[in-house]
C-alpha cells in the first residue's frame, strides 16, 4: 500500500470523484422514482424536462444544456419521438438541425412527472437546513464559475 502524501490521493476524499459519484447516485435515484415507472431513460426524462419549460427549441446545443453527448441526445431525441413524446420540424436554414417540441401526449407526461421530481427533490434536500441550502447553491455556484476561469486559462 502506499502513503497518502504529496504525490497520492485518497480516491473517496477526492472531491471531483465524490461529486461524481453523488451526481450519479442522484441521477439513478431520480430515474427509479419516475424515470422508470413512465418507461424514460435519464437522457429522455433531460430533454423531455427540457422542452417542456419551452413551447420550441432548437436542436443545436441542446447536449449542452443537459449535459449529455451527441449520440445520447440523437438517441434519446429518436426514442421520444417514436414514443409520441416529441415532435421535430426541420429548421430551413440548417439541414442537420430542427425545431422540437412537446406532443399533447408529451406535455401530459411532463405535468405527471414534474410534481414526483419536485417531491423528490424536497425529499432529498430535506437534509439541509434553510442556510445549508443557501450555502450549497452559493458554493456550487462558485466552484462553477471557478471551472469557467480555468477553462478560460487553459
Amino acid at each position: 500500500m502506499i502513503s497518502p502524501d504529496s504525490t497520492s490521493l485518497i480516491l473517496n476524499q477526492y472531491l471531483p470523484y465524490q461529486l461524481a459519484n453523488l451526481a450519479r447516485r442522484v441521477s439513478d435515484a431520480c430515474n427509479r422514482e419516475y424515470g422508470l415507472p413512465y418507461g424514460i431513460s435519464v437522457a429522455e426524462w433531460r430533454i423531455l424536462a427540457h422542452l417542456g419549460q419551452h413551447a420550441e427549441v432548437h436542436s443545436r446545443g441542446l447536449g449542452e444544456i443537459t449535459f449529455l453527448d451527441k449520440s445520447r441526445v440523437s438517441r434519446a431525441l429518436k426514442l421520444l419521438q417514436d414514443k409520441g413524446y416529441m415532435a421535430r420540424r426541420p429548421d430551413p436554414a440548417d439541414n442537420r438541425a430542427s425545431f422540437l417540441c412537446l406532443t399533447e401526449t408529451g406535455i401530459a407526461l411532463y405535468q405527471q412527472i414534474v410534481p414526483l421530481a419536485l417531491h423528490w427533490e424536497a425529499q432529498f434536500l430535506s437534509a439541509l437546513d434553510v442556510s445549508e441550502y443557501r450555502d450549497l447553491l452559493r458554493i456550487v455556484n462558485k466552484l462553477e464559475s471557478q471551472l469557467d476561469n480555468m477553462a478560460r486559462a487553459d
